[in-house]
């Protein structure tokens, strides 16, 4: 797992998801992490315990998020193997104050 941190401003909040037997929860943000060149959007989960901490930041604030690279493997019915990542953050801090 590789350790990233990315800053940005908030585009959008998701609602919470539920998926599997177990009920995984699942919470997708989007930030604009350009800074005012190119266009940038990154995109990130918030998974099981820390969904509700989407609820702590709103669309427009400038924030700085710190999670893990995960990646996974998938071959589909039609035997193409795909690559699969996603950023999981587990710490949300905005401009000057801790959030997660």
């Amino acid at each position: 797992m590789k350790k990233v941190e990315q800053s940005g401003r908030v585009l959008m909040i998701g609602p919470v998801q539920e998926f599997g037997v177990n009920k995984t929860r699942k919470r997708v943000v989007r930030i604009d992490a350009s800074g005012g060149g190119t266009s940038s959007v990154v995109e990130f989960v918030l998974m099981h315990d820390n969904v509700e901490k989407g609820d702590l930041i709103k669309v427009g604030e400038d924030v700085e998020v710190t999670g893990y690279l995960m990646g996974r493997l998938h071959k589909g019915t039609d035997e193409v193997e795909r690559c699969f990542m996603e950023l999981q953050v587990f710490k949300i801090a905005k401009v000057g104050k801790v959030v997660l």
